[in-house]
Order: structure tokens, then C-alpha cells, then sequence
């Protein structure tokens, strides 16, 4: 693909007339080089404006501010997601001061500032999405479920998923309205890191882990009833056998059960 493209090519893509063409031209969106006497638009620099704005429209092509739309919603956007028209989202902005930001003349909500009003609220709920297909949304997480899962908020979800430290262990994908993450990468990021896992009481598929389960420090904490230090004490001093993969630690549920039942039987209890 050509590195540069004509105004005339660009203006065509967007489905704009000539006078608009040479205003865009002109505001300095992107960058334009002159050569054989005629105006050429680097391709780059319009994709880049492109993806950060909402206004224009490609004639063919993937829709507009891809980027913008990774951290903001538009009001149209929550009222598909909660069901409610445009009017009632606009009077809930203006009736709670949700934060908002102006992209080219349009108002868009922080996703940030909608997950902050949504957890404060009990009257509006996020909408079944009917249209989603069936097989896709079976293999991916949606931010309410992957709050339930890790017993947090969905606004803290929202924040995992922006932390620098997680966003690449945690890519989303957009399944309909619903910004949601595949099992598949949610199963690695759990694997990778041991600050968030799943909570041991909220899986249904069985009453007690399988035999031969291995626990992250903090699943050990839960079954014991006690501090993730205390466990780390624990290990640390040959008490509980653990199993290393660089700096993911992992303790046998059955070794740990041993322990907690030897520490019973001697009457020495559980430190906290």
C-alpha cells in the first residue's frame, strides 16, 4: 500500500466533497506533503485521526473511533445497553453530573465515570444481549460476570482491564454493546499472575476442589481461614511443601489440608 494517498482519494474514502476535503486539510489532523505540485495525505496519520474521532465516516470500512471508543461510551450506546432511550440518558447525565467529554462536537461518557454511576445505582440494569451469537458469547467473560468470578466490582474490573500491568494478559473484544474478554485469555492471565483469582466458594461445578487441585496463595488463604502472610509464613519455613514456576507459587490443596489438620490435632490452632 501506498505510504501517501491524494486529497481527492481521501476525500472519496469519507464520501466528503472537495471544499470539505481541503478544510480537514487544513485544520492539521494529519500530515500532508506537497510534491509534483499536489497535496498528499500520509496514509498513517489519517488512520490515527481516524480511529480518535467519531464525526467522519469511511464510505467502505471499519467504523471511526476505534480507539476513543476502547475508554468512552456515547449516550446511544448506553441507552442500547440499558434499554432506555437517548432522553433518559441525557436527563440521567444531567441529573447525577456524570463526567462527559466533547469529541468533534459530539458528547461522549468516560467508561470509567459510567462503571462509577452504574455500581452507586440499583434502578437501571445492564440489558440480556439477544443479538449476541450464541457460540461467541459462550467463549467470553463479560464485566459483570468476570466481577462475579473474582468477587470484585465491576468497577474494579473496569480498572484491571485498563492497569498496565494486566490490559495485555486482558485484550477485549466487543461482543454486541458488551466489552467482554475470551475465556481462553482469562484462563492465561489466571495462570500469570496471582493478585486476582478466581473466589473458591463461587464455583458451582463441585462442593469442595478436586484432590489433587493446586491453589494460588490467596486460594490457600480462603480454605485456611487465614492471612495470604501467614501462608506465605508457612511455606517459607518448610511447613507446607509448594511448587514453583519462576515467581508463581502454587500449594497443594491436599498437602495444605495435611498441615491444618496436623496443627489441629497438636491444639495449636490457626495463627491469624
Amino acid at each position: 500500500m501506498k505510504k501517501y494517498m491524494s486529497v481527492k482519494e481521501m476525500g472519496d474514502m469519507l464520501g466528503i466533497k472537495k471544499t470539505e476535503r481541503y478544510w480537514l486539510v487544513k485544520k492539521g489532523y494529519f500530515n500532508v506533503i506537497t510534491a509534483a505540485g499536489k497535496m498528499w495525505v500520509e496514509r498513517d496519520s489519517f488512520e490515527t485521526w481516524y480511529a480518535n474521532q467519531v464525526k467522519y465516516h469511511k464510505v467502505s470500512g471499519e467504523e471511526p473511533g476505534q480507539e476513543i471508543k476502547k475508554d468512552s461510551l456515547s449516550p446511544k450506546e448506553i441507552g442500547e445497553l440499558l434499554g432506555i432511550p437517548n432522553s433518559t440518558v441525557y436527563e440521567i447525565l444531567k441529573r447525577e453530573k456524570i463526567e462527559t467529554i466533547m469529541v468533534d462536537g459530539w458528547k461522549r461518557i468516560p467508561k470509567e465515570a459510567f462503571w462509577r454511576w452504574y455500581e452507586g445505582q440499583t434502578r437501571y440494569r445492564i440489558l440480556p444481549k439477544k443479538e449476541y451469537s450464541k457460540r461467541t458469547r459462550k467463549t467470553a467473560l463479560s464485566i459483570p460476570e468476570l466481577a462475579q468470578i473474582l468477587n470484585i466490582s465491576q468497577q474494579k474490573v473496569f480498572y484491571l482491564l485498563r492497569e498496565s500491568q494486566y490490559k495485555e494478559l486482558l485484550p477485549t473484544v466487543k461482543i454486541g454493546m458488551e466489552e467482554c474478554v475470551l475465556k481462553r485469555d482469562f484462563e492465561i492471565f489466571l495462570r500469570k499472575q496471582d493478585d486476582y483469582q478466581y473466589h473458591p466458594w463461587l464455583d458451582q461445578s463441585t462442593e469442595r476442589f478436586d484432590e489433587d487441585r493446586l491453589l494460588t496463595i490467596q486460594q490457600a488463604s480462603w480454605v485456611a481461614g487465614t492471612s495470604k502472610q501467614l501462608i506465605k509464613n508457612w511455606y517459607s519455613e518448610g511447613r507446607i511443601p509448594v511448587r514453583k514456576a519462576g515467581s508463581i507459587v502454587r500449594i497443594s490443596l491436599m498437602e495444605l489440608e495435611k498441615w491444618l489438620e496436623k496443627r489441629k490435632e497438636s491444639g495449636n490452632g490457626i495463627d491469624r
